[in-house]
């Protein structure tokens, strides 16, 4: 059984792709991974900072009423607070990842990736402090992280072959990332906002969320016309 149910991702589905999307306001994927670092960003990220961001460019012209305002930020608290509650004191973290209609055993990490940089980009300098000396185990899961965002956005050094390895493996090992963070992060947090007990890595291969994306596939060939996947061609911007 997952923290998230499928009536809870489908409700904040529905909400999300209700707010005008030429601003290119964020997925559930997305906001998974963005609310999940925020949380585990070593200063305390008040809502007024990120929630605009959710948004995308469109801030001032998102809502129609004040009723839908409330419903879609009531259903994108009750999302942080369950990602909250799984790292305060379990159970193990679970990252929502989508997947495609037409490619049901292709695990798109890339929406997560994308919306954990957004919480770095909120307070760029607050994850300097973790340094290999510091946590060699927590800062190379950062490293991982910084690492698949280069993968998605086609800006890698890695040859072809390591590159195809780690999208394989990236599913399995954001888990295993967010709890090396998390441990991290809690002893600098202990004193404002306390976060999980240690926890074994083992069994996280299991502890994502599949959930069926309705927008473009990152994988899909971009809507241009170039011939290129859209995570390559206007996806990347």
């Amino acid at each position: 059984m997952t923290a998230f149910t499928e009536n809870e991702l489908e409700a904040l589905e529905a909400a999300l792709d209700a707010l005008p999307q030429d601003g290119l306001p964020m997925g559930v994927s997305e906001l998974n991974g963005f609310l999940t670092g925020v949380l585990l960003n070593p200063d305390q990220i008040m809502p007024s900072q990120w929630i605009p961001v959710i948004w995308g460019d469109n801030p001032r012209q998102t809502f129609a009423s004040l009723e839908d305002a409330d419903t879609t930020i009531n259903l994108i608290m009750d999302h942080y607070n369950t990602i909250a509650k799984m790292l305060s004191y379990g159970p193990q973290y679970e990252a929502v990842l989508a997947f495609e209609v037409n490619h049901p055993d292709e695990t798109l990490w890339e929406p997560w990736v994308d919306g954990f940089m957004k919480s770095i980009e909120l307070s760029p300098g607050s994850w300097e402090v973790l340094t290999p000396e510091v946590d060699e185990e927590a800062h190379a899961s950062l490293d991982f992280i910084f690492t698949l965002d280069e993968v998605a956005r086609n800006t890698s050094v890695f040859p072809d072959h390591q590159v195809d390895e780690i999208d394989e493996r990236a599913p399995d090992l954001i888990p295993n990332c967010v709890a090396e963070l998390n441990r991290f992060s809690k002893h600098l947090r202990m004193m404002s906002a306390p976060m999980a007990e240690d926890v074994s890595l083992g069994g996280y291969t299991d502890n994502v969320v599949p959930f069926v994306g309705k927008k473009q596939g990152r994988n899909d060939l971009c809507k241009c016309g170039s011939g290129r996947k859209y995570k390559h061609c206007c996806g990347s911007n």
